[in-house]
């Protein structure tokens, strides 16, 4: 039964992550947020996260050496440095 329903759960899958805009909620967003930019990310280029960045009011963006979309897994190391530095900075001191 599972595998009968996977192709169409893989295509509602497909349909909300590729086809949602969600900018027009970005100015409602008011929490500070980190924008990772990676290098050759196919489904990312520069000029989203630079529209990221313009549009959220309390963003962060870094652009990573890590290649692809997924900055944890082709470049964990820079990741956590990344991550830990960006939490430190907006974690109010105790």
């Amino acid at each position: 039964m599972v595998g009968k329903h996977q192709g169409a759960i893989a295509n509602q899958f497909a349909k909300v992550t590729f086809y949602a805009d969600n900018r027009p909620f970005l100015p409602q967003v008011s929490v500070p947020s980190l924008i990772l930019q990676c290098t050759d990310d196919i489904f990312a280029a520069p000029e989203i996260g630079a529209y990221m960045h313009q549009h959220l009011s309390q963003s962060t963006l870094k652009n990573l050496e890590a290649i692809g979309h997924f900055p944890h897994i082709s470049n964990p190391s820079e990741f956590i440095i990344v991550l830990k530095e960006y939490l430190d900075d907006v974690t109010p001191s105790r």
